[in-house]
């Protein structure tokens, strides 16, 4: 999986929360990256993980995610809360926990 594409953003701010899925090159080298339309990413606060922030599906709401194929990117939209943070972003097929990472906010 690739890391969001930058770590740090500003509080209180709505920004672009991008990752990537990719098969290992040994399982299938012809097709990395990973196109799923079912996918469920929760994101909360690290220090409140019973309390979900947002949950995105894809679609064209604006925390719903969308995929940027060229890009080779998946992309939702969120709105931060207005102290600095860790956040944890979980990504699901299902019930099964897929992918994991972590991004900051500073002031």
């Amino acid at each position: 999986m690739g890391l969001p594409s930058s770590q740090t953003n500003r509080a209180c701010r709505t920004i672009p929360v991008k990752f990537s899925l990719r098969i290992a090159e040994s399982v299938d080298a012809t097709k990395p990256f990973v196109q799923n339309e079912e996918l469920r990413i929760l994101i909360y606060a690290k220090n409140n993980p019973s309390k979900i922030l947002q949950e995105s599906h894809f679609g064209s709401l604006s925390i719903d995610y969308r995929i940027a194929v060229l890009d080779k990117l998946y992309i939702t939209n969120f709105k931060t809360l207005t102290t600095p943070q860790t956040y944890v972003a979980e990504i699901y097929r299902g019930t099964m926990l897929i992918a994991t990472f972590e991004f900051r906010t500073i002031k």
